[in-house]
C-alpha cells in the first residue's frame, strides 16, 4: 500500500560557542558518527563500505588529541565522502551562540509573488518553499484565479528557492495541468527512525489533516511491524481541480540556486508538454530527505536523512542537478522581459495555427 506522509524540514542556523571543554576524544566522535550513519542513514547502502572504512581509517591517524573544535572539520570530512548536502554535522544546538531563525513569513512578501506582466501572461516568482508561504501561495492563487483561467501564459522564477517543503511546493503545483506524475520515496525503518516518526504522529491532530494523518499512521504501524528494513511510499498526485488547462505555455526559471522541493516541483511540471525550463542546472539536492538530528557525545548534532527518492528517471541528481531545456544566463536582468516576449510570440502562433 502506498503511502503519503509530510516531510518535515529543519535547519539549524549553527554557530559554535567556545565555553565548553576544549579536551574531546576526536577518536570517540567519529566512532560514535559512523555508527549513526551506518544504522539510520537513507543513503549508506548505496556507497561502497570498504572506500568508507578506509576514508575513517585514515582519518583516526590524522585526529589524535584533537580539540573539539578542530574535531569537527574531521567529522564533517567524513560526511563527504558520502555527497550528500543534507547529511551534516555541526555543534550541538546548547553550545551555540545563535538560535535558529525562519524568515519565511518576514519575507514572505518578497519570496512568493504573482504578478501580471501584461494582460494574459502572469509571473509567478516562488523563491522559498518555507512551510510558512503555503497560505501565502493559496492566497496568491485564490485572488487572481479568475484572472489566470483567462490567461494565455505564466512564467515560473524558481531562482534562490533552495529547500523548503512538499507541501508547500504541492500549494504552486496545482495550478499546472500534470498527469502521470508520482514521486516515491523509501524510509528506513531503523528504532531511531521509528521513534522519530512515532513522535511526529503524536504531535499532529487527526482533524488538522486526517488523510495524511491516517498514512503516518499506517507508515508508523509498519516501521514498527517490519523493523530496519525499507518501506515504499508515495506523495498523492496533484489533484487538478483548480488546474489551469488554458495556458499555451509555461517557462520556468531555474539556476544553480534552486534544490529540493523546487526541483521536484520541476520533474512534476515538466509532465506537462507545454512546460520548457531556461536557466542553468540546478543544485541537485533531492536523493535523500528528512534529516534527523542525532546527539554525538553532547558536543555536535549529526543531521542524517531518513529516507531516499526512488528514481525512475532523471535521477539521482545530487552533485548534478537537473539542467534545462534551453541554457541560458539566469541572472540576466532583461531575462523575463526576454521571456516574455518569446511567450508571446508562441501565443500569437499558436493562435494562428487554431485559426488555420
Amino acid at each position: 500500500m502506498s503511502k503519503v506522509f509530510k516531510i518535515v524540514c529543519f535547519s539549524f542556523a549553527l554557530t559554535p560557542f567556545y565555553a565548553f571543554s576544549a579536551h574531546v576524544s576526536c577518536d570517540l566522535a567519529l566512532q560514535t558518527l559512523t555508527n549513526e550513519v551506518e544504522e539510520n542513514y537513507a543513503g549508506y547502502v548505496d556507497n561502497n563500505r570498504d572506500s568508507l572504512e578506509l576514508a575513517e581509517n585514515q582519518l583516526r591517524e590524522r585526529i589524535i588529541h584533537k580539540t573539539h573544535v578542530e574535531c569537527l572539520d574531521f567529522l564533517a570530512q567524513w560526511l563527504d565522502g558520502f555527497s550528500d548536502p543534507q547529511l551534516s554535522v555541526t555543534f550541538s544546538p546548547k553550545h551555540s551562540s545563535n538560535p535558529s531563525t525562519n524568515d519565511g513569513l518576514e519575507n514572505a512578501d518578497q519570496r512568493v509573488q504573482l504578478r501580471w506582466i501584461s494582460e494574459d501572461v502572469a509571473l509567478f516568482k516562488l523563491s522559498s518553499f518555507d512551510a510558512n508561504l503555503k497560505m501565502k501561495i493559496e492566497a496568491l492563487i485564490e485572488s487572481n484565479y479568475s484572472q489566470l483561467m483567462r490567461a494565455k501564459g505564466l512564467i515560473v522564477d524558481l531562482r534562490g528557492n533552495d529547500y523548503g517543503t512538499f507541501p508547500t511546493m504541492y500549494s504552486a503545483l496545482e495550478i499546472i495541468d500534470i498527469k502521470d506524475y508520482q514521486s516515491i520515496w523509501h524510509v528506513l525503518s531503523s528504532e531511531n527512525n521509528t521513534n522519530y516518526y512515532d513522535q511526529n504522529l503524536s504531535k499532529m491532530r487527526r482533524s488538522d489533516d486526517p488523510t495524511m494523518y491516517s498514512a503516518l499512521a499506517n507508515l508508523v504501524a509498519d516501521m514498527n511491524q517490519f523493523p530496519n528494513t525499507w518501506l515504499e511510499y508515495s506523495w498523492s498526485r496533484p489533484s487538478g481541480e483548480i488546474a489551469l488547462k488554458n495556458l499555451e505555455a509555461i517557462y520556468i526559471i531555474q539556476d544553480e540556486t534552486v534544490a529540493f522541493a523546487a526541483e521536484e516541483f520541476l520533474i512534476a511540471a515538466k509532465k506537462n508538454d507545454k512546460v520548457k525550463t531556461f536557466g542553468g542546472a540546478t543544485f541537485g539536492n533531492l536523493d535523500y530527505a528528512e534529516p534527523i538530528s542525532y546527539p554525538i557525545l553532547d558536543l555536535y548534532t549529526a543531521h542524517i536523512p531518513s529516507q531516499k527518492r526512488v528514481w525512475y528517471e532523471h535521477g539521482p541528481i545530487n552533485e548534478n542537478g537537473l539542467p534545462p531545456d534551453v541554457k541560458i544566463h539566469a541572472s540576466d536582468e532583461k531575462l523575463i522581459g526576454y521571456l516574455h516576449d518569446l511567450m508571446k510570440l508562441k501565443i500569437r502562433e499558436s493562435q494562428a495555427h487554431l485559426n488555420l
